[in-house]
């Protein structure tokens, strides 16, 4: 069973236990009042069968999951990362963990007076740290733990270092702080509750308005989101993400529909639309909209229909370096690199960039060739 209490303000080894003398613990009825930290106790011999755990993903919404392991051994810049995980923060979303193996300590800031509790995770133990909360994390003096990670969609990691106050998130946490949490039950044949949702009955009488919104569709090789951010604070308010489909018609040769990119991307902009206002939030408060793409995938379409005349090359697709090749062949034997140009561009002669791409569609797809 997890346990928490009231630190001390020793500046030593934050691994150690860092008691009160004498030492001052919470029950979790007290941890989840004055914090809104909520605990929850799984089997890890049986999770994967006996329905605890997928009740609880089902009820919250909880489709993405991963595995982090903290450890010298497998956390890449060790020290450093430990450094980061130890700065006090907060999310815009709940953090979720469940421990499978090791231990450690999340600290979280108690709401009446702002003192610091240590939260003691071991395996079995999962706890939701509420959005909004400031928090950080540390390892305990075995240096090691492995613990599952779950997220609504695809997950937004970013932390705003405290002072973060005038984040809607932290306000929000605040309101519920002053108001009282509500503790999630779940029943095993329960709908699925979106975040959305989530917030939209949290806030319904907070009146909360976010204020000018700049949206960002980021159309990526593997999938494509729209985010939208406040304004003012940068502060994610909601986003849609969705994978695209990868095309391999032969060795080495990468494509994308190019109707399935639009398609995707603008179910990506409905959907965080939808979202926007299930939290209240109005479509006519986004003020500007950013667009970031795959850089040299190349596509070619016919400028009066629209219509692409090929899939979109993607832009490891390496079709292109026997032409790369052949126009080496026509640079001077003293000067034969693929740098060659690099002086004259910025950029060397490679299957990456789009003009060679071209090169192959004229070739290659008679219509483009037409239109040229």
């Amino acid at each position: 069973m997890v346990r928490a209490w009231f630190m001390d303000n020793e500046d030593t080894d934050q691994r150690l236990e860092h008691h009160l003398n004498p030492p001052e613990f919470l029950t979790l009825d007290q941890l989840f009042t004055s914090t809104g930290v909520e605990y929850f106790k799984i089997n890890v011999p049986t999770f994967d069968s006996d329905g605890v755990l997928e009740g609880i993903r089902k009820k919250r919404g909880y489709s993405y999951e991963d595995e982090i392991t903290c450890s010298k051994d497998c956390l890449p810049d060790y020290e450093n990362k430990l450094k980061s995980f130890f700065t006090e923060h907060l999310h815009t979303d709940e953090e979720i963990r469940f421990v499978v193996d090791g231990s450690g300590y999340f600290d979280v800031r108690n709401g009446k007076d702002d003192r610091w509790v240590r939260i003691e995770v071991v395996a079995g133990d999962m706890i939701v740290i509420p959005s909004g909360i400031y928090h950080r994390f540390t390892l305990d003096s075995k240096n090691y733990i492995k613990a599952k990670r779950y997220f609504v969609g695809e997950p937004v990691w970013l932390p705003y270092n405290r002072p973060a106050d005038d984040m809607e998130a932290r306000k929000d946490y605040l309101h519920r702080l002053e108001t009282g949490f509500a503790a999630t039950h779940f029943e095993p044949n329960a709908p699925p509750v979106s975040r959305s949702t989530v917030i939209a009955a949290a806030n319904r009488n907070s009146l909360i308005k976010f204020g000018d919104l700049v949206g960002s569709i980021d159309e990526g090789t593997s999938s494509a989101r729209f985010i939208l951010f406040r304004a003012e604070t940068s502060e994610v308010v909601c986003f849609h993400q969705k994978e695209l489909r990868q095309i391999y018609p032969q060795e080495g040769w990468v494509e994308q529909d190019p109707k399935e990119i639009l398609a995707v991307v603008e179910e990506c902009i409905e959907r965080t639309v939808e979202k926007l206002c299930e939290l209240g939030g109005r479509a006519e408060d986004i003020v500007a909209v950013g667009v970031t793409n795959q850089r040299e995938t190349t596509i070619v379409w016919d400028k009066s229909t629209g219509e692409p005349l090929y899939n979109a090359i993607v832009w490891l697709d390496m079709r292109t370096a026997s032409t790369v090749d052949q126009l080496l062949e026509q640079v001077p034997n003293k000067t034969r690199n693929k740098n060659y140009l690099k002086p004259l561009c910025g950029l060397p002669l490679s299957p990456y960039f789009s003009a060679v791409k071209l090169r192959w569609l004229m070739d290659n797809v008679p219509k483009v060739l037409y239109f040229a």
